[in-house]
């Protein structure tokens, strides 16, 4: 069977402490012994800096989260955009004057009954739409 080799934070063999537990031994014992060498009122105001600092840091990434939830996502923006491309295709049908709505069948009954004064109306809107849009006056 194959050797596996031992983690940092597991204990040797033979109950010998591992390397994290003798590094956190150290730091503890190195605290501890700036706490003796610090006067009482600095270790206070020390202690309350710190607690201050953490408390902002705490509401700054409150503030962080918070602004992250209200971001958009990267769907809710491919999502939008379809919508866009779907309202711009229906605004060029309704300029070009094929409604959405209307079939071949409509549209061929409707053209059956039109009279010369339904036909100069037609003609006057298409007139005006086009002296009204740059785009198709070109054309």
């Amino acid at each position: 069977m194959a050797k596996t080799k031992g983690t940092a934070s597991s204990g040797a063999k033979d109950g010998e402490p591992g390397l994290v537990d003798q590094v956190a031994r150290a730091a503890e014992g190195a605290l501890r012994d700036i706490q003796r060498r610090l006067p009482a009122d600095v270790q206070r105001q020390l202690e309350k800096s710190l607690g201050q600092g953490q408390k902002a840091i705490e509401a700054g990434l409150k503030r962080l989260q918070t602004g992250l939830d209200k971001t958009a996502s990267k769907a809710d923006v491919e999502r939008l955009a379809k919508r866009v491309d779907a309202l711009a295709a229906q605004v060029d049908r309704l300029v070009k004057g094929v409604p959405a709505a209307r079939t071949g069948s409509r549209r061929a009954a409707g053209a059956a009954k039109s009279t010369p004064s339904t036909r100069s109306t037609r003609a006057r809107a298409r007139k005006a739409a086009e002296a009204a849009s740059p785009e198709t006056a070109e054309h």
